[in-house]
């Protein structure tokens, strides 16, 4: 299965596309403008992907994403 070209458990950091601004605008409320921010939301999003996979649904919670991508959660 895949999503936007990438195969399911593939974070962009493993797929070596360099498309910064492919992020999925559907489930975003705001689509960022700037690379840094892009890079900032493919962190949290290849985190989340990591947490998932790594401990599970039962496991998963903001707290956790947010260590494993090195930023606050608030």
């Amino acid at each position: 299965m895949s999503i936007q070209g990438l195969q399911l458990g593939q974070t962009l950091r493993d797929s070596g596309r360099s498309d910064l601004f492919d992020l999925p605008r559907r489930s975003l409320l705001h689509v960022p403008k700037q690379s840094r921010s892009a890079r900032r939301v493919h962190t949290i999003l290849n985190a989340a992907i990591d947490v998932l996979v790594e401990q599970g649904a039962e496991q998963f919670n903001t707290n956790r994403v947010a260590e494993h991508a090195g930023v606050s959660v608030g």
